[in-house]
């Protein structure tokens, strides 16, 4: 979408709330206090006068959109505002209890075979920094029939094992790895790595990036660059396993 976009001659509206977006649109509505792009959406149709105009079609996705982005109201990002206006979206007709239901109730066997596989056979513990790397070869994600999403939740899997700061999760998809970065607290930031060595960027504590090296070369950078941004622990602070 990007050569398309900056071929546009259109106007340009972006509304946003991650860190240093590029000055490309006409129209720019941009808040990274706000804990997804959702929510600004829901301020801007009452802002605008049209919160009457909110109902179940429009509002299910920004609940989703919502629920999501914040790691189903795990991180820091969600505040008091963040209820409210998911308040008024239930009371706009939103059925949550469903969005759950099919966000989370629809794992096929192939993802969970395939996850059991990530967790078993591919997940490599940095130790000395309380780091969680997987790698997927195009070759593993064809054995187990992989679609868009079947590892979606890994990291968040790895990253909920004790005592880690970090999960890095990449896997080999239209000729390119794709990374996705995780991780705990305001002390434990990935972004920046993600950006400095990996073409990518987003949240403190979740982000994304790509590497055009192999599976093996990608690991070993990883390998070699995540003791830069997350010193070794002291064996006081370091958790058993």
């Amino acid at each position: 979408m990007q050569v398309l976009l900056e071929a546009a001659t259109c106007k340009k509206i972006m509304i946003d709330h991650h860190l240093n977006p590029e000055d490309f649109t006409t129209l720019s509505v941009c808040d990274t206090s706000a804990s997804s792009t959702a929510q600004l959406i829901v301020d801007l149709i009452e802002i605008s006068g049209h919160l009457g105009l909110l109902d179940e079609k429009i509002g299910t996705p920004l609940y989703l959109g919502i629920l999501t982005d914040t790691g189903t109201f795990r991180f820091n990002s969600v505040k008091p505002h963040t209820h409210e206006v998911l308040a008024k979206i239930l009371a706009a007709g939103v059925k949550h209890d469903l969005i759950h239901e099919k966000l989370s109730d629809t794992n096929t066997e192939s993802r969970l075979r395939l996850q059991g596989y990530a967790m078993s056979e591919k997940l490599e513990i940095l130790y000395e920094q309380n780091v969680a790397i997987i790698s997927l070869s195009k070759e593993e994600l064809a054995k187990y029939n992989y679609r868009k999403g079947d590892t979606d939740n890994l990291a968040n899997l790895a990253l909920s094992i004790k005592g880690m700061r970090a999960a890095i999760v990449f896997s080999e998809r239209d000729g390119i790895m794709k990374i996705s970065f995780r991780s705990k607290g305001t002390q434990n930031p990935v972004n920046v790595l993600a950006k400095e060595h990996f073409d990518g960027g987003g949240h403190a504590n979740a982000s994304g990036g790509m590497s055009e090296l192999t599976v093996e070369e990608t690991l070993e950078k990883l390998r070699r660059v995540i003791p830069e941004y997350f010193p070794k622990l002291s064996i006081a602070s370091q958790t058993p396993y």
